[in-house]
């Protein structure tokens, strides 16, 4: 099936997000927290992607995004939705654990008690200003 398409389309020498998406999530999963968003910044996740090479908004995500292996460089970097992606599942479970936690909730040794812990993983930088911005 691989070689019905051109090199860098689909099953041929594109990029998966959500396969993209699966190593950031077990990176998180691993408390591998600086490479988690090393990778994140380095333009490997939605948010931190060029918009005009991605050719869609960044709140959209896509199937497989054309590598370089594509004849025309003008497709290059954008992201197409071929069919359903499990890109959205993949970023939810990111979500939650960078904002919520592995296991908030859990039971009280002492009383028994069905209790809550939120154990973010969010890097300071998110809430601090960066020199750029007014």
């Amino acid at each position: 099936r691989a070689v019905s398409f051109s090199p860098g389309w689909l099953e041929n020498q594109s990029v998966w997000l959500h396969m993209s998406y699966k190593y950031y999530l077990e990176l998180l999963r691993n408390r591998l927290y600086d490479q988690f968003y090393d990778e994140m910044l380095s333009g490997g996740m939605l948010p931190f992607m060029d918009p005009n090479v991605y050719g869609r908004s960044l709140m959209e995500c896509s199937s497989f995004i054309v590598s370089s292996a594509f004849a025309d460089p003008s497709q290059r970097g954008r992201g197409f939705l071929a069919r359903l992606s499990g890109t959205t599942a993949e970023f939810l479970s990111m979500w939650v654990l960078m904002f919520i936690g592995p296991k908030p909730f859990f039971i009280e040794e002492a009383t028994g008690n069905l209790s809550m812990r939120l154990m973010p993983a969010l890097p300071l930088w998110l809430f601090q200003k960066l020199p750029n911005d007014e």
